[in-house]
């Protein structure tokens, strides 16, 4: 019988020892997985790190840059100078134009030049009728002076296929009572909306 009492002991030792040696196992196991699931983690965070700064860099692609002045006259029409900087292509420019405070708080406003009343040399930037492209003024360089008639100015501010802004008794650059003497901004954008060039308007008779 004591031997019986002795032997259960042993077999009850030997359990606890197997039972140690499977918590040893999983101890050593759990560090392991542990480290692959970081570097799996790592991996797929600069994966996704990489492609939004890919597509970053891509899409800030550098603006090119000019100096330009203008003038404004009711009568005779807005002359641009291309003073200097890069030649820009004006089918990929965008030029915008906002009254400034002469005008009273309407700096918000802004309107989009319609580009087919501009001429460089008496050619047109921008004609739908036109399909050889070649037969359009495609680029503004420096020392080029653009041109839109005083009959197009309206165009100037074109709004929803209309030119009532022009005329607009609160912040029209047509109006010949309260716009004269007034100033706007210019502004040339890329089609990504970043800057090119800037410069501020006096509007005359």
């Amino acid at each position: 019988m004591k031997q019986t009492r002795d032997s259960r002991k042993v077999i009850a030792c030997k359990g606890d020892a197997h039972k140690g040696d499977a918590q040893k196992r999983d101890a050593a196991v759990s560090p392991v997985v542990a480290v692959m699931l970081m570097i799996v983690v790592t991996v797929i965070i600069a994966a996704v790190v990489s492609g939004f700064s890919g597509g970053f860099v891509k899409d800030t692609k550098k603006a090119p840059q000019a100096s330009i002045s203008a003038t404004f006259s009711q009568s005779d029409g807005m002359q641009i100078f291309h003073n200097g900087g890069d030649t820009l292509s004006t089918q990929d420019i965008i030029l915008l134009v906002k009254p400034t405070r002469t005008f009273g708080n309407y700096q918000h406003l802004s309107w989009v030049i319609n580009k087919s009343v501009i001429t460089t040399n008496k050619t047109k930037w921008v004609d739908p009728t036109v399909t050889e492209s070649y037969k359009l003024a495609r680029n503004f360089q420096p020392g080029e002076c653009a041109f839109i008639n005083a009959s197009d100015l309206p165009y100037v501010q074109e709004k929803n296929g209309g030119t009532a802004d022009y005329y607009s008794p609160e912040y029209g650059f047509g109006n010949t009572t309260y716009s004269r003497g007034n100033r706007f901004t210019l502004n040339i954008n890329d089609q990504n909306g970043q800057p090119i060039a800037t410069t501020e308007v006096q509007i005359k008779p």
